[in-house]
């Protein structure tokens, strides 16, 4: 054989020899992050090295990353922590707790976004569950109020394509409860229920499409007894059929509780014209009445709370 075919013989021999141990040295440092990301620590000193919940899994990072992979024959999942992360004390113990986006890869043509939050115990930090945003969309910021968290985001339309950048801004709002995310499917941006409210009463807030039917849903206001005050609705403010947030607007009239009682409940439900209690859903919050504005009527014409609800399901 000439020299000349040796020697190209020998270079290819060489190429191949670097080429797969270059390989080698990859699929051991996959595997090196797999198994760290199958570790059940769920806590640790550093949030970026905790376990999340995420779709049902547990997700173990390691310096803000985890790669996961089903199978051997499986696509390879990365998620990592996206930009920067918000510093709160979100269950009001104290310490400072973290949120912080999360981005999901899962081989293909989406790139899935979630909220995700750690929280201090002792000084380490515990991942709790996460939170769908969004499939390629642009997270903007995570503000706290010092009850809900405000996630703003950048998303498109619900006609346009995915092609499109997104540039429309929206929020959703989540707050804890026992260690636990939640999305809000209502939120009321005023009044303010640290003050005590008076007759009528005006109430802002955003609210998911599905809790509307033709564009409002029902309100009322029971005192602590649940004996019925008020009952009214509150009306959409833009397009009501979409699965994004609708600002909403209402006023109930409301007589003041009998007595010395000063505080009561505000009732939002989720409109169900099916009937079928599944679909049902809705959100107390507490208020104090201002009895110094009152004109009260007499006890005898409150009606009991349970006897008008039984009136309206049997009709």
């Amino acid at each position: 054989m000439p020299i000349k075919n040796k020697n190209v013989l020998t270079f290819l021999i060489l190429l191949a020899a670097i080429i797969l141990i270059f390989f080698i040295y990859l699929n051991n440092k996959s595997n090196s992050l797999i198994n760290n990301a199958n570790n059940n620590d769920e806590s640790s000193n550093d949030f970026k090295n905790a376990t999340y919940e995420l779709e049902g899994k547990q997700i173990k990072l390691i310096d803000g990353i985890a790669i996961t992979k089903e199978s051997d024959n499986a696509t390879t999942e990365k998620t990592s922590i996206y930009e920067n992360e918000y510093h709160f004390d979100l269950n009001n113990d104290k310490l400072e707790d973290v949120a912080f986006f999360l981005s999901h890869e899962t081989g293909g043509s989406g790139n899935f976004y979630y909220v995700a939050a750690a929280i201090n115990e002792n000084n380490k930090f515990i991942g709790v569950n996460t939170i769908f945003i969004g499939d390629r969309i642009i997270p903007k910021s995570i503000e706290f109020n010092g009850k809900v968290l405000f996630i703003t985001y950048l998303d498109r339309d619900e006609n346009e394509p995915m092609s499109n950048v997104p540039t429309r801004e929206k929020k959703i709002y989540i707050n804890l409860i026992n260690s636990k995310l939640a999305k809000m499917p209502v939120y009321i941006e005023s009044p303010d229920f640290s003050n005590p409210i008076s007759s009528p009463l005006v109430i802002n807030g955003m609210a998911i499409g599905n809790w509307f039917f033709e564009a409002s849903f029902p309100i009322k206001i029971t005192d602590d007894e649940n004996n019925i005050l008020g009952t009214g609705h509150v009306e959409a403010n833009s397009n009501w059929m979409t699965i994004d947030y609708v600002p909403f607007k209402g006023t109930i009239n409301f007589v003041y509780p009998s007595g010395t009682k000063t505080s009561g409940k505000l009732i939002l439900s989720k409109d169900n014209p099916s009937g079928l209690k599944e679909f049902d859903d809705a959100r107390e919050f507490n208020i104090n009445f201002n009895k110094s504005a009152s004109n009260n009527r007499p006890p005898s014409q409150i009606v009991s709370c349970n006897f008008l609800e039984r009136i309206v399901n049997d009709n």
